[in-house]
């Protein structure tokens, strides 16, 4: 014998005697892979999963798994591999399942189109569209080719079927490895995140987050665990739990945006007071390393979002102060938001008169904002002195000749119980109408048809001016 296949055959010799060593070991002994074999599970099996190989990464699975049949988190792995193969083929089958019936579809729709314009495929014309004698002939013919399609179809279903069914088998088989892995390492983190993502997978929720509590259990500081874990939670409307997944990844990072997310976390769970403490602690303290407020636009937000825990708890006092003095150092870039939160905590105070200012403001700025005259007009409508209304609005139409707003609450506040009101009223239906027809607005009739329901006396004035145009 030569020396090569001397040396062969000693290989072989070897390796089965390092197989049978590491079979001999015990269930928890096998947990801990030699340094071949750690590195074939770090440098491959992982990598090839995250790449989608999965028929590579299960072939390196089963290299490590005839040394160490028990491995928990090779028996993990390669059910998770197959559980994604699984569904893989399914979504596959699927789209080719909708690919036949477009297809179907098409070519029936085609062959009906060409019988009826008498031509064929190739665009040529068809002489037995022509001849009935012609198509009675090619009855028989054509029976024994429907008959051929639909055979075919039969057979593709039941094809699809076969490969839908043995997809399945092996998610559960993918599910069941999943299950013995981790009877052989119930302690091992990455079990339980392989079973946790084989349930993420198949949409069973409430098993996928507790698969990852559990592996938060056995290494609390993995935070990619914790991210998947609180997307979850978000997801399923869990806030409390949530609140203390984002403050374990708060602590672990202390950085600026796992902070913002523990600020929404506290404010979707209702606990607004704790929400306002964070905030200012994070957002004042100067000597803090990952202050908020590096961004102008997320400061903007996060102000915003304090006048709203404001609002909620109900401190109206601290709350006008705060949004007065973020307005006044422009640290509020969104002011139309800023003034608003200001009108509504002077309105709850009760200060007419600031929060009259507040909302003329807001006009100013945004004058074909409805909301904001419907707020003015209920300030004003506080003593029913409707003529101070009708004065205040005739005032705000000379200085936004140009508002369509303005005019258009005009017409539904002019009222028509006399000749000088009507007079009124039917120089600014004028006026407004012109406008509209210039512009050729089609939403017009929509726009004056509630002046109709108001009083039959504009509705008389309106048709008389549109029959005069």
């Amino acid at each position: 014998m030569s020396k090569k296949g001397k040396k062969s055959k000693h290989h072989h010799q070897q390796a089965a005697h390092t197989q049978i060593a590491t079979q001999e070991l015990s269930t928890s002994d096998q947990q801990k892979l030699s340094t071949k074999y750690q590195n074939i599970f770090e440098k491959q099996v992982l990598s090839e999963y995250e790449s989608e190989n999965y028929r590579e990464c299960i072939k390196q699975c089963d290299r490590i798994l005839q040394a160490f049949p028990k491995n928990g988190e090779t028996l993990a792995m390669k059910g998770l591999c197959l559980h994604c193969d699984g569904h893989r083929k399914l979504a596959r089958n699927k789209k080719s399942g909708d690919d036949d019936d477009n297809n179907q579809y098409g070519f029936k729709a085609n062959i009906y189109t060409a019988t009826k314009n008498g031509t064929t495929d190739d665009g040529k014309t068809d002489d037995k569209a022509d001849d009935p004698d012609a198509s009675d002939k090619d009855t028989t013919t054509g029976t024994t080719t429907q008959t051929q399609s639909q055979t075919m179809t039969w057979e593709d279903e039941e094809q699809q079927h076969d490969g839908d069914a043995e997809a399945r088998q092996m998610t559960n088989d993918g599910l069941q490895l999943i299950q013995n892995g981790l009877q052989c390492n119930i302690r091992s983190s990455l079990c339980w995140r392989v079973k946790a993502l084989a349930h993420r997978s198949d949409k069973d929720w409430e098993t996928a987050i507790s698969s990852y509590k559990m592996a938060v259990k056995y290494d609390d500081e993995n935070q990619r665990i914790l991210t998947d874990l609180a997307a979850l939670q978000i997801q399923q409307q869990k806030f409390t739990d949530f609140v203390a997944t984002r403050y374990k990844l708060w602590i672990l990072s202390q950085d600026r945006l796992t902070c913002i997310a523990y600020i929404v976390a506290l404010f979707l769970a209702g606990e607004y007071s704790q929400c306002v403490s964070v905030m200012q602690e994070n957002m004042d303290n100067s000597n803090n390393t990952f202050k908020l407020n590096r961004e102008r636009t997320e400061s903007n937000q996060l102000l915003l979002l304090q006048c709203k825990c404001l609002m909620r708890l109900q401190r109206y006092e601290e709350g006008l102060a705060f949004v007065t003095e973020q307005l006044q150092n422009q640290q509020i870039v969104d002011r139309l938001s800023g003034l608003q939160f200001k009108y509504e905590f002077e309105l709850k105070l009760g200060r007419t008169q600031a929060a009259m200012t507040t909302v003329l403001s807001l006009i100013e700025t945004n004058p074909e904002n409805l909301r904001y005259h419907e707020q003015y007009q209920s300030l004003l409508l506080q003593g029913d002195d409707r003529t101070q209304l009708w004065r205040v609005y005739q005032e705000l139409a000379q200085q936004y000749p140009k508002c369509n707003t303005i005019a258009r609450l005009l017409l539904s506040g002019c009222g028509c119980g006399g000749d000088d009101e009507e007079e009124e009223f039917r120089t600014l239906a004028h006026a407004y109408l012109v406008r509209k027809f210039k512009k050729s607005v089609m939403s017009l009739y929509n726009d004056i048809c509630a002046l109709y329901d108001e009083d039959h006396k504009k509705a008389a004035i309106l048709d008389a001016l549109i029959a005069e145009y």
